[in-house]
């Protein structure tokens, strides 16, 4: 598997990151347990390599937990994200308590 850098999502970065939850899901939104998302507009960090997009992760912070909204590796989204991303990406958000939902 191809290593790539890892950065947080920038405002300049919504509209791949809207490319991609629409490629990956068929929808600008998210839904979990009665809530609905919008992951283009929530924080998240993106994988990149030589200016391509390797993966993804959007996550959401309330109540001092953060929960992954989405988590993808190109052209794979959801349960079949890559275990690679999950620690790397979490270590890297910034919450004092996280608690993955």
């Amino acid at each position: 598997m191809a290593e790539g850098s890892v950065r947080p999502i920038e405002e300049a970065d919504r509209i791949v990151v809207a490319r991609l939850v629409l490629e990956l899901w068929g929808a600008h939104t998210a839904v979990a347990h009665g809530e609905v998302f919008f992951p283009a507009s929530l924080p998240g960090f993106l994988v990149e390599k030589q200016g391509q997009v390797l993966g993804l992760l959007t996550y959401a912070v309330a109540n001092h937990q953060l929960e992954i909204v989405t988590i993808a590796r190109c052209g794979v989204a959801a349960a079949s994200a890559p275990r690679w991303s999950t620690p790397r990406f979490a270590r890297r958000a910034h919450s004092a308590a996280i608690g993955c939902v």
